[in-house]
This record gives structure tokens, sequence and C-alpha cells, in this order.
């Protein structure tokens, strides 16, 4: 979460992005600073807040997690699943690259709703 945000984000707005009671999330940054992964700092807009970001020794460790998440994540795909896989996710990208004009966010496609074929 943190590795994906640049700079500090309030120790409140993390909580709640985590989903986690507050006392959880205090018990699980005071490790983490501990740790030397991230830093606590008075908050930027409300001194009365905490700020929490990432050391480079956090960058680091998250780095590394998602790596391993990444590649247990696709341990059940044989090589040629994996190359099949690949393939369908760059026809999507090029299709919404296409559609919607490359970068930025795309729509969400409401439940049940399909990937429009053209020409066949």
């Amino acid at each position: 979460m943190l590795s994906k945000i640049s700079g500090a984000i309030s120790q409140r707005d993390l909580t709640e992005r985590l989903g986690i009671q507050p006392g959880s999330a205090s018990e699980v940054i005071a490790k983490l600073e501990a740790a030397g992964a991230v830093r606590r700092s008075p908050g930027a807009a409300d001194r009365r807040t905490m700020d929490v970001e990432l050391t480079e020794v956090g960058r680091q460790m998250a780095t590394e997690a998602r790596a391993r998440r990444h590649e247990e994540m696709f341990l059940c795909l044989s090589d040629g699943e994996k190359a099949q896989l690949l393939a369908l996710l760059e026809k999507l990208s090029a299709d919404w690259a296409e559609r919607y004009g490359g970068e930025g966010e795309h729509p969400r496609h409401g439940r049940g709703e399909r990937c429009g074929r053209r020409g066949g």
C-alpha cells in the first residue's frame, strides 16, 4: 500500500484504506518502525496527527515481498499457460489503449459485462 504512494500518508488514512482498527494499525506501524521500514512524523496538514512514510529499507522490503507474491501467484500455471495468459493480457491492454487513449484510469465494467469483440 505505502509503496504505491509517493511521500507520506496520514496514519488515519492508511488505517481506513487497509480497513483495520486504529489500534491494530498502530501496533503494526510500531513494529515496522522498529524494523526501520517506516518512519512516523507529525502530520504536515495537522500536527495532531501522524504521517507514515516508507524508508529505503521499507521500499526494498515491499519490492521483495511483491516479487515473492508474483512468483507464488503463478506457480499453478505451466510455462505454456503463462505465455497464453501474457498474450491475452497484452491483447486486452492493446484494446484498452486503443479505446481509452492508453494511459489513465479505465472505466470499470459492471458485473456480468464481457469484453466486446470487434470484427469477429
